[in-house]
């Protein structure tokens, strides 16, 4: 098969295209079989780009006479030059996830064969490659051979980054998520990051909420029995820890009653409202439809606190089925001393994205039209009236 995938990036390279007509060249079926390839009327597609990656870069490696070495910020120039080369005629189509398959392959071999540990490179790029890097940095943290001490000032960099204003600013929760699967693939690595990320001043306690999560994926109960319970008993970061065990997945029964119990322990404490909440929608969204109940009740009493109204009709929307329970809601909503047309029909429209059903509607807005009889709302449930039948 590499011999059959590196006859195809010959190809590739010489006609400096990824999608090619199948009138032109003939290509080996067992790269239609292997789904590395699709053919689409005479047209054919790179479907598999992580199959063709490895070939496509050690050939540009000997068409540009390079070697990786063990200065990171050569290793990226070198991969800006094969994009220059390879897009040299016109732009090509789909180049931009090849490119991210490139990135994660020079990373992890700057790393396995000089240590590269990519901390100056982070701290001396301002360019637009920046997102590259991190987003390939990320995906691949778990296969590289850092300690905790660079894993944990490279995160750090990388927040900085990601909360500045420049034109690069990164989505911050690609960051997080790669310091949660290390974490979570790492225990002992873990624990020492969370360690340092108890020390962090509060504009960077999302470190500790993405750490959290991994380590509890990684022992469940263990964790919380033997480092867990003593911080959330003593408080210390609750709201990063809450915010970071609402996040784990596929949770199961011993996790929901371990919920229920920090919902009803802090639930009421106005300092961890949301992040209480958030581990609500985080037991909604699991298959244990038995605690569901408990959950709607205090979606119920909260929604009558304006500091997490507009939380829960953001949550709500991604919250699937449930059109009975979420009607109530907002109606409740509705019908508080706080609600305004102006802040909140938006988002309770939003909503509405997913509640296909026109009674649920009407409910709400005779709830409107009771609760401030002179202001207009319609217009943002246009695209709704569109949907229904």
């Amino acid at each position: 098969m590499d011999k059959i995938i590196s006859s195809f990036v010959d190809i590739v390279i010489e006609q400096k295209k990824l999608q090619l007509s199948a009138k032109e060249i003939s290509i080996d079926e067992q790269l239609f079989n292997e789904n590395i390839l699709k053919l689409n009327a005479d047209r054919i597609t790179v479907t598999d780009f992580k199959s063709i990656s490895d070939h496509f870069l050690s050939k540009y490696k000997e068409r540009l006479n390079f070697k990786v070495t063990e200065n990171f910020k050569t290793n990226a120039d070198f991969l800006n030059s094969v994009k220059n080369d390879f897009n040299s005629d016109a732009y090509v189509q789909n180049y931009h996830i090849l490119e991210k398959e490139l990135w994660k392959i020079i990373t992890i071999e700057s790393n396995s064969k000089y240590k590269c540990s990519f901390g100056d490179y982070l701290k001396e790029n301002n360019s637009d490659e920046i997102y590259s890097f991190i987003e390939a940095y990320s995906d691949v943290l778990t296969k590289l051979d850092l300690t905790e001490n660079e894993i944990f000032e490279n995160a750090i960099r990388q927040i900085e980054i990601t909360q500045s204003e420049a034109t690069y600013n990164l989505p911050l929760s690609k960051v997080l998520q790669g310091i949660k699967n290390r974490c979570k693939s790492d225990y002992k690595n873990g624990i020492k990051l969370l360690n340092k990320a108890l020390k962090l001043s509060d504009n960077k306690e999302n470190l500790v909420s993405a750490i959290v999560s991994g380590l509890y994926e990684n022992k469940k109960l263990e964790f919380y029995e033997s480092i867990l319970k003593n911080l959330i008993q003593e408080e210390t970061k609750l709201n990063s820890v809450l915010f970071g065990l609402s996040n784990v997945q596929e949770i199961e029964i011993s996790d929901c009653d371990l919920f229920v119990k920090l919902i009803s322990d802090y639930g009421k404490q106005e300092a961890y409202s949301t992040s209480t909440l958030s581990i609500v929608f985080s037991i909604l969204k699991s298959r244990h439809t038995e605690y569901h109940d408990f959950c709607f009740k205090e979606l119920n009493a909260a929604i009558e606190n304006e500091q997490t109204a507009y939380y829960i009709l953001n949550n709500l929307t991604y919250l699937d089925n449930y059109s009975t329970e979420k009607t109530e809601i907002i109606v409740k909503l509705v019908n508080q001393n706080y609600f305004t047309t102006e802040r909140y029909i938006n988002p309770i429209s939003q909503v509405f994205w997913h509640l296909k059903e026109f009674e649920s509607f009407k409910k709400i807005a005779l709830g409107v039209i009771e609760n401030k009889p002179f202001e207009k709302f319609i217009k943002p449930f246009q695209s709704y009236f569109h949907s229904v039948d």
